[in-house]
């Protein structure tokens, strides 16, 4: 009961104090009636000297600029006794003389007939017009006829008793009617808007379906009237061509007045509402970019090293350098650095290979696993190791990939160890050796705790050589005492002689040789900086203050570059990271390997022609210059070429958003350019301009246009299911093209070390020739059936000449705190 369909006759004479917002807009028929005449000179009189009594007035009249009917009556009421009492006052030309009377009597006022006489025969200009009586009734007055309309309530005609009705705006009263006017509504093929049907044997109005068809007809519904539906001639909407001072397209098919409506997809903007009219927008939007989908970044093989830069990884070298030799040489000047190692007690020569077939895969266990290996346990001791892991993050090829280089990394570190000298050490503690010296000559040997006599005792001089009863030789040179035999291997020990000792009278007078050595040479140093690095350790661990302060900040700058690392790490590889090389319309702007354009003869090239904005003008200025390669006939051309790359479509957003829900290859760059709205135009001074715009209001508030919307954008087959590649980027596996450099880094990294392998095989060869005789090749080939020996003992014999290569003058120190009277050397052997 609130739409056109009812009319309401109001009886009061006050309707304009109510409020009739809720009516309003639904076009609800209302007629009432109005005695106090607003036009009146007399009227306007007394409304402002009512406004000179400031609140007072405004109390009087309600707080609203009208005067109601009530209050109008009591005031002409009074004015018209007030005239006659003047004229009477005037006829008797003498005081009135006014006495009491009683209310209960039958006494009359002498006057009082001459008084009502006056009254009925005064004509006063009051507020409900002239007051004039005859036979006491008011004869002469006038009501006038209101009809409730969107602006406000409007007079539309007056009745009088003598003269009847007369309407003045008869179009106020014909709605009825309107049912049988057929308007020509012009449109234009647009989708989802409007739409030719593909039957070829339609004719009439069902041959167009779409979104503006369906609201064409429910405004038609709502307001009540018949349409025909015309395709625009040339295919345009409508812009000013400034060169011939004329219009295009749709305008101007509705200023020339061969359409009533134009209902499309058509722009409200200033120009075109200089020369025609618009309703209350349908649709509001602005003008986006189109453009296609930025493809994922160009996988290289060597993508796990885009989580840091190039200079962030020159960085970590040359701090992974500078810790290195920093640790190196605090631990030369640092005496805590410098142990005592636990001599052995019994004689072998026999050696073992800590790296058996076991030891190999335990190693690479310990690493993979990120828990080092340390002492290796015996196999029985060992717990069996259990893990939980997810397969998902990686592809099935990647799991094989990296079982198989786990044997063969395992079987390589195997192979490597057998061959190398260096790991083939003593399988008990090293051993000590202390000579007791008296200036130079040597008495006897004290090795493995046992005295040994020289086989020749005498006083050595330079260059002199004793060979001890187990073979052991020394040799004094240079203050050194060389010793060479097959436990303690072959090096030289500093014999600094006290100088202020006399040969012949320091008989009873002893230098202990004590061999002591530094653990951190330069190239442990290194090895001990890698570990903590790849976060696997080493069997180095600092002892002095100054060398842990170092490894502590070593550490710390190890956690902070692994974690950063491995965070970024999942970033680059895990999620599929989309490249766009336009963000926004300045992105646009300042290029020029993207072109751009807009729809030929539309809004969105007006916008930007009539554009006062810097951006706007440069981007106009392009599109002008390039007008045949970037401006496009329709919408779909544009999209075509969007998808054909390098070209970004500048279009209205309903439009772009009803592209984007169809192809999940193209999206939206940036926000909006402005804000405008869809309109449905009609000719300069249309009635039919407020009756739609109340139709209009009237179908947003109730959904229904919402309600189109939806069922053309979002509910149709066509639409691409967007949740489904999202998903897809999120969770993709990693295949050998992400991080297939790993392989490759380990593949190298195992090559170089089976070429130093060869070389350290082929160098340990020639110095353990047995004999002047034996051939290079008969030792190497000896020494290869050994290593390639899989089964059996792992222990083999030293040969008896083999010189220790750990030993050596160059770690020797003497600690200044010891007396020239009792030296001590120290030497360390380490596996």
């Amino acid at each position: 009961m609130n739409d056109h369909r009812y009319h309401y006759m109001f009886t009061t004479f006050d309707l304009e104090t109510y409020d009739l917002e809720d009516f309003r807009y639904n076009s609800v028929n209302i007629t009432a009636f109005r005695l106090v005449d607003v036009d009146s000179k007399r009227y306007l009189e007394v409304i402002n000297q009512m406004q000179k009594l400031q609140n007072n007035g405004l109390d009087i009249i309600n707080g609203i600029p009208y005067i109601q009917t009530e209050s109008a009556l009591m005031f002409d009421s009074v004015y018209a006794f007030a005239t006659g009492l003047h004229f009477l006052h005037l006829d008797n030309r003498q005081n009135l003389y006014i006495k009491n009377l009683s209310c209960t009597s039958d006494q009359t006022w002498n006057d009082g007939i001459s008084l009502y006489n006056q009254i009925n025969g005064a004509i006063t200009d009051g507020l409900t017009g002239n007051v004039n009586f005859v036979e006491g009734r008011r004869s002469i007055f006038k009501l006038d006829i209101l009809k409730l309309k969107q602006e406000k309530i409007q007079k539309v005609g007056y009745w009088q008793p003598d003269g009847g009705v007369n309407i003045s705006d008869p179009t106020a009263f014909y709605d009825s009617n309107i049912a049988n006017i057929t308007l020509v509504v012009m449109t234009r093929e647009e989708r989802p808007y409007v739409m030719v049907k593909e039957d070829q044997n339609l004719t009439g109005n069902i041959r167009f379906e779409g979104f503006c068809i369906d609201l064409l007809k429910a405004i038609a519904t709502q307001v009540g009237f018949q349409y025909k539906i015309e395709l625009v001639p040339d295919n345009m909407y409508g812009v000013y061509i400034p060169e011939t001072n004329s219009w295009n397209g749709i305008v101007q098919e509705l200023m020339e007045r061969r359409a009533d409506l134009a209902v499309a997809s058509m722009t409200i903007n200033y120009a075109r509402e200089s020369v025609i009219d618009f309703t209350k927008p349908f649709m509001n939007l602005g003008i986006g970019i189109l453009f296609k989908v930025p493809t994922s970044q160009p996988t290289r093989l060597f993508s796990f090293m885009n989580p840091l830069a190039i200079e962030i990884w020159l960085y970590v070298l040359a701090a992974y350098i500078l810790v290195s030799f920093a640790l190196f040489v605090m631990a030369r000047f640092s005496p805590y650095e410098w142990k005592n190692p636990h001599p052995c007690y019994k004689e072998t020569d026999i050696v073992e290979n800590q790296f058996t077939i076991s030891n190999s895969f335990w190693f690479i266990t310990g690493t993979f696993l990120r828990q080092g290996s340390g002492l290796n346990p015996k196999i029985s001791d060992r717990a069996q190791t259990k893990f939980f892991s997810f397969i998902a993050p990686f592809a099935v090829e990647i799991w094989f990939y990296i079982v198989f280089g786990y044997i063969f990394v395992s079987i390589s570190i195997w192979i490597v160890a057998r061959l190398s000298p260096i790991e083939w050490v003593n399988s008990k503690p090293p051993c000590s050796m202390a000579c007791d010296h008296i200036l130079g000559e040597i008495q006897k040997v004290n090795c493995f705790d046992e005295q040994l006599e020289l086989t020749n005792k005498q006083k050595m001089s330079e260059n002199d050589e004793v060979y001890l009863s187990t073979d052991c030789k020394i040799q004094n040179s240079n203050n050194y005492v060389e010793y060479d035999d097959t436990t303690c291997d072959h090096g030289t020990v500093p014999l600094p002689l006290p100088n202020d000792v006399n040969e012949e009278s320091s008989d009873d007078n002893t230098v202990d040789l004590v061999r002591i050595q530094n653990n951190f040479t330069l190239k442990n140093s290194f090895w001990f900086a890698i570990g903590a690095l790849m976060q696997q350790g080493s069997d180095l661990y600092p002892r002095a203050t100054s060398t842990r302060i170092v490894g502590g900040c070593w550490f710390f700058f190890c956690l902070i570059i692994i974690s950063s690392y491995t965070a970024n790490l999942a970033a680059f590889l895990t999620v599929e990271r989309m490249i766009s090389p336009i963000e926004s319309a300045s992105d646009l702007a300042e290029q020029t390997e993207i072109s751009y354009g807009t729809l030929e003869g539309g809004s969105t090239m007006t916008f930007f022609r009539d554009s006062k904005i810097g951006i706007y003008q440069k981007m106009w200025r392009y599109m002008e210059n390039r007008k045949t390669a970037v401006f496009v006939k329709t919408y779909e051309d544009g999209i075509r070429r969007v998808m054909e790359g390098s070209y970004a479509f500048l279009m209205e957003s309903t439009m772009l958003d009803y592209a984007v829900q169809r192809d999940c290859n193209l999206t939206q760059i940036g926000g909006l350019l402005d804000s405008k709205g869809y309109g449905i135009a009609t000719p300069k001074g249309s009635p039919w301009r407020d009756k739609i715009s109340l139709a209009i209001l009237e179908l947003q508030e109730k959904g229904i246009i919402q309600i189109l919307y939806d069922k053309w954008w979002k509910n149709t087959g066509d639409v691409c299911n967007r949740d489904d590649k999202s998903k897809e980027s999120k969770a993709n596996a990693l295949g050998v093209e992400n991080i297939g450099g790993v392989f490759v880094v380990l593949l190298c990294g195992l090559a170089l070390a089976v070429v130093v392998a060869i070389f350290e095989f082929c160098w340990n060869s020639r110095k353990n020739l047995n004999t002047e005789n034996q051939s290079l090749c008969s030792e190497m080939a000896e020494e290869l059936r050994f290593a390639m020996h899989c089964h059996g003992s792992k222990s083999k014999h030293r040969p008896r000449k083999r010189k220790c290569l750990k030993c050596s003058s160059g770690p020797t120190y003497v600690p200044s705190n010891i007396s020239t009277s009792n030296v001590g050397v120290h030497y360390n052997y380490f596996n």
